[in-house]
């Protein structure tokens, strides 16, 4: 299992980070967050919203880079795209810190470059990733909080143009920073 992050995706991110800092008002805000699964990683930053004392909504626009490798149904699959998602999330606490359970559905339109042999190609694939996750949050300053999380679930190609391309099941590990 290979994670992997460019410097570029990491930069952005803590430029995003700087910046969503002065927005934080009582647990509604910028979220931003990096989830890295075996063959890339999907960088997103979104807007949360309290939904009640213990539950909070997230939809963001994401940025997904793929480097499957022989993962996939080529010898050799990488690509990149962009979408949206929307996640749910359930504390334990009011407090909004510790334990927290997810559910999540991301929506993107990816571009795969794939590689067999001497055979070569592009394909451009919109994908449906539902997953279920747990987290755990701790406080990051009086307004903020830093979650590590884990989910799993599938990737899923709903249309294809070009090759068929890997899908299936999928793992994720997760950090992000939200308002309290």
């Amino acid at each position: 299992m290979k994670l992997t992050f460019t410097k570029s995706t990491l930069a952005c991110g803590a430029l995003l980070l700087l910046s969503a800092q002065a927005q934080a008002q009582s647990g509604e805000g910028v979220n931003v967050e990096l989830r890295a699964y075996p063959s890339g990683e999907i960088f997103s930053v979104g807007w949360q919203r309290l939904l009640g004392p213990t539950d909070v909504g997230t939809a963001s626009v994401l940025y997904n880079r793929a480097e499957r490798g022989n993962n996939g149904r080529h010898d050799d699959e990488h690509g990149r795209g962009g979408g949206v998602s929307y996640a749910w999330d359930h504390f334990l606490t009011a407090e909004r810190l510790g334990w927290s359970f997810e559910g999540r559905a991301d929506l993107s339109r990816l571009r795969i470059n794939y590689r067999d042999g001497n055979l070569s190609g592009q394909s451009s694939i919109t994908v449906l990733q539902p997953t279920l996750g747990v987290g755990y949050s701790i406080p990051l300053g009086e307004q903020w909080r830093l979650r590590f999380g884990a989910s799993v679930g599938a990737e899923i190609n709903l249309r294809t143009k070009g090759s068929k391309v890997g899908d299936g099941a999928i793992g994720l590990l997760s950090l992000s920073i939200a308002p309290r």
